[in-house]
């Protein structure tokens, strides 16, 4: 019975430090990087941007395999 006792303490002083060093990442993690409110007022306008970065970078793509005789010319206008 006392084996019991023994092996019960261990395992829950082992869960509690497990549990304090899970919180102690947290809010290192937290203080190491905060999340900036004008950070996240512009992610939209930056998806935004790089969809149109996209579509000009395709486009310039097709202009490009238009000029050169090696490709086929069936997306050309």
């Amino acid at each position: 019975m006392n084996n019991i006792k023994t092996v019960t303490k261990y395992i829950g002083l082992t869960v509690a430090i497990m549990l304090l060093i899970t919180v102690m990442m947290i809010q290192f993690l937290r203080v190491a990087f905060p999340i900036d409110p004008e950070m996240e007022a512009r992610i939209p306008i930056m998806k935004e941007r790089a969809e149109q970065r996209v579509t000009a970078i395709k486009q310039m793509q097709i202009e490009a395999s238009c000029e050169d005789d090696r490709f086929d010319h069936n997306d050309c206008k």
